[in-house]
């Protein structure tokens, strides 16, 4: 559904100070009262009046009148906690953030003092106040930090948390030894590194066998018994990751711990005190009843907690040591400026921390003790951080990390991630569950590697059609390109064409169109909504999806909210420089709103949640299922990373469990079709598609009648039925979602697109989601009507069809080669 842009008014707290200089945006509400929606975070306060058409007035209200809506407006922050979707509640994914945070922070502090004693950290740092990210002395070891940036500490975490996202929760210490191997060559490079910041040279030593990514454990072990050395403390931070991963089963964590501690580290003190580093987390997180009382944090009980897991894998002496370092409670006494013991000395760093209530203060009294001092402030950093649980509590200088907005995109990733694979509800509601059964009913089983018939083009290949990742023969690589070019033609053409009667009754469209039918772009009626697109040009629905797009090749097809977040702002402001576009136009109002966020780019899924709940958890427009046709073609060998791509693209703006699931069903149908699921060589029995589609969508539901809505809209085989110009739902995520799969049914695409644009309401969301599921059945544009192929801007979708195909070629004989790789 689309809306008027114009201006916008924001208004800071309530001093009623106009921003907005000819911005061209607005804040539509669906009545005349003015929409207010105010963060008591944010200290900002939006108000604008409804109105369609670029010539609406928009009046500033009196501050007096401001202030009483202000008031009486809900607070976000004292809203009672509830659980999200996914099953983890805000609280609990602000307790993530922080701890996260506050292990990169800790570490970027840290690195200032490196290797000094106290005395010499202190007169250099102590005298200036705050520690600063711009007062680091560059040195040799510091020469390739930035101001603000951590080190191989937190990297080897992140390390961890992509391998997690990337098995889908799984741990895989090959892939993590992988991910390090190539860390330790390059850096990341989306950050500029050139080589790895710091690693020590017990990891070295053992990244040097070319044994080590197949088989890590092994040579690991064979290195430190060689080697008769202990361990250094370098595997302590990267497992922080996982205490959060597993944080309900603290006996899986130590488990993984020990795993992925292994792969580099097989000294028994360097194992067991990352194991307690990451119970420790997992404790914090379940607020387990042992150590909290009034809800205020035990750290003696949590230290004897750890200690009896300590004695399962250490010697009594060793045990005793550790002991004294738990309990202490003066740091001067943990004597952190001197060599030895550093493991220890990190894990009661940790612990000294947890005791404090003040992040600045207790990270800084760390870091100013000199010796291991980014090692200590990332563990102290997290545990301080999961302790307080709110970013809020962290300095703000502090939060001005290098990479900031890089991280918080990794994060929202690792959280999406835990929604879907890691989620604590009940077995019955998991995802997990729903796609064991599906994969039953296809007869898969796991996740096995991919048939020998490899081609080297994207395409389906014969004996593949049973596998969970498809792979290619040569015979279908055309075709099989030709059905994504279908798919997003018929997007792109559906967009186009539903423009002509958008926001029409069906006696509106009937009234201006019917004596012209066929219906062709030239008959666009040139009033004020129309006649800000150019004939045969496409709306913001395809505009948003071709930012996916662009996200996705500039990424290698990996989905980063935080870049997409960041395309849609600049294109809010400009739209498509090169199409000679002044701005975005025609967004709906729950996005706009969020555009309109100054924390958007930095966290898309936590204000898109935010909004949602201030507003009743009861949104839930067609914003999200427009434009997730893309979402369905990339990586479509891959149907469960489909599922989780689209449902995380979904979240950025519509965080309604409908918007998933609509979303979902949209992109999952699309990548079954690529995969010729439930295909007999002419036909596909769309019965079945749809109901395999179901299982994968109905995932995203938690209620037993909004499932039962959803195989409604899915079913629904009249298109009367779905009143789809009744102002009430035509708007409405399974409306747009019903309508395609209503489309799906049809063999004929020029009339099913226009029986949907004939009965006006939201048609050009209708179009495009219709146009692009009926175009991926029908598989080829030679099915479309000549005269509506000749699209405003077909070049320009032609070149970006060009590059999507040729990104995806890559990054498919990637993914087969490591599973060709692990197979062996």
């Amino acid at each position: 559904m689309r809306f008027s842009p114009d201006r916008a008014i924001q208004i800071i707290f309530c001093q009623l100070e106009c921003l907005a200089k000819n911005i061209n945006y607005i804040i539509v509400w669906d009545f005349i009262t003015p929409f207010v929606f105010y963060n008591s975070q944010f200290k900002r306060l939006l108000v604008a009046d409804s109105g369609h058409g670029s010539n609406s007035e928009y009046r500033l209200r009196q501050n007096k009148m401001a202030s009483t809506i202000m008031h009486e407006s809900m607070d976000i922050e004292d809203q009672p906690i509830q659980e999200t979707p996914g099953g983890i509640s805000s609280s609990l994914q602000e307790q993530i953030y922080a701890t996260i945070y506050g292990q990169c922070i800790g570490d970027a502090v840290g690195i200032m003092t490196k290797h000094m004693g106290r005395e010499t950290a202190k007169q250099i740092f102590q005298r200036n106040g705050i520690l600063e990210y711009n007062q680091q002395i560059s040195d040799t070891y510091k020469i390739p930090l930035q101001s603000g940036d951590w080190t191989d500490n937190s990297d080897q975490m992140i390390l961890m948390l992509q391998s997690l996202i990337d098995n889908r929760g799984q741990i895989n210490p090959n892939d993590f030894a992988s991910k390090l191997y190539n860390w330790v060559k390059h850096g990341f490079k989306e950050l500029g590194d050139k080589h790895d910041h710091g690693i020590d040279k017990t990891v070295v030593k053992i990244l040097m066998d070319d044994q080590f990514t197949q088989h890590p454990h092994k040579v690991a072990e064979k290195a430190w018994k060689s080697s008769c050395m202990a361990g250094t403390n370098s595997c302590l931070t990267r497992t922080s990751i996982l205490g959060i991963h597993e944080w309900k089963n603290t006996e899986q964590v130590e488990q993984n711990v020990s795993n992925i501690c292994r792969t580099t580290h097989c000294d028994p003190v360097c194992v067991a005190t990352s194991i307690l580093i990451a119970v420790a987390i997992s404790l914090m997180l379940q607020k387990n009843s042992k150590i909290y009382k009034d809800d205020e944090l035990n750290v003696d009980a949590l230290a004897a907690h750890i200690y009896s897991c300590a004695k399962k894998y250490l010697p009594s002496k060793q045990c005793e040591q550790l002991n004294q370092y738990l309990r202490c409670t003066e740091l001067s006494k943990l004597h952190l400026q001197q060599e030895g013991d550093d493991d220890f000395k990190c894990l009661g760093a940790g612990l000294w921390a947890l005791k404090q209530h003040d992040f600045l203060n207790a990270i800084a009294q760390i870091v100013l003790s000199g010796g291991q001092a980014h090692t200590n402030g990332a563990v102290a950093g997290a545990l301080l951080g999961c302790k307080l649980g709110q970013r809020k509590d962290i300095p703000e200088k502090w939060l001005r990390l290098k990479h900031i907005e890089w991280l918080a995109g990794n994060i929202e990733r690792f959280l999406a991630m835990l929604e879907i694979y890691r989620s604590p509800r009940p077995r019955s509601h998991q995802h997990e569950e729903m796609i064991s059964t599906h994969n039953k009913r296809l007869n898969i089983r796991g996740r096995k590697p991919p048939p020998e018939n490899r081609g080297n083009m994207i395409g389906v290949g014969g004996t593949a059609r049973h596998q969970s990742i498809v792979a290619v023969d040569t015979f279908s690589r055309a075709q099989t390109s030709q059905q994504i070019c279908a798919t997003l033609y018929g997007q792109c053409i559906g967009d186009a064409i539903g423009l002509l009667t958008e926001n029409m009754t069906k006696d509106e469209a009937e009234f201006h169109y019917s004596r012209k039918l066929p219906i062709e772009y030239k008959h666009k009626v040139d009033d004020k909504h129309r006649g800000r697109w150019a004939e045969g040009d496409w709306t913001n629905e395809s505009d948003q999806m071709f930012l996916i797009m662009q996200s996705l090749i500039d990424n290698n097809g990996e989905i980063i909210p935080h870049d997409f977040a960041k395309r849609m702002v600049y294109w809010k402001q400009h739209g498509f420089p090169d199409l000679k576009d002044t701005c975005g136009l025609g967004i709906g109002k729950t996005t706009l709103t969020l555009l309109c966020d100054p924390h958007f780019i930095a966290a898309p899924l936590k204000v898109a949640e935010t909004l949602w709940r201030y507003r009743n958890k009861t949104d839930a427009p067609n914003g999200g299922v427009m434009r997730t046709s893309v979402l369905g073609v990339n990586d479509w060998w891959d149907t469960n990373v489909v599922m989780m791509n689209a449902r995380t693209l979904c979240m950025t703006t519509h965080f309604d469990p409908r918007c998933q699931a609509s979303a979902v069903a949209v992109s999952v149908a699309i990548s079954l079709m690529l995969q010729k699921k439930f295909y007999d060589g002419v036909h596909y029995d769309i019965p079945k598609l749809v109901e395999a589609t179901y299982e994968y969508a109905c995932g995203c539901l938690e209620t037993k009648q909004q499932k039962e809505e959803l195989k409604w809209y899915m079913n629904c085989t009249d298109l009367d039925k779905l009143n789809i110009d009744e102002q009430d739902v035509s708007g409405y995520t399974f409306t747009c979602m019903g309508v395609g799969f209503w489309a799906l049914r049809q063999k004929d695409f020029k009339n099913a697109l226009t029986e949907i644009v004939m009965r006006g309401g939201s048609a050009d969301s209708n179009g495009a989601v219709a146009g692009a599921l009926l175009g991926c059945k029908l598989g080829d544009v030679r099915w479309f009507p000549e005269s509506w192929l000749r699209l405003k801007h077909r070049t320009w979708l032609d070149d970006k069809l060009h590059r999507l195909l040729e990104m995806m070629n890559r990054r498919y004989e990637t993914v087969m080669k490591q599973k060709h790789t692990s197979s062996e």
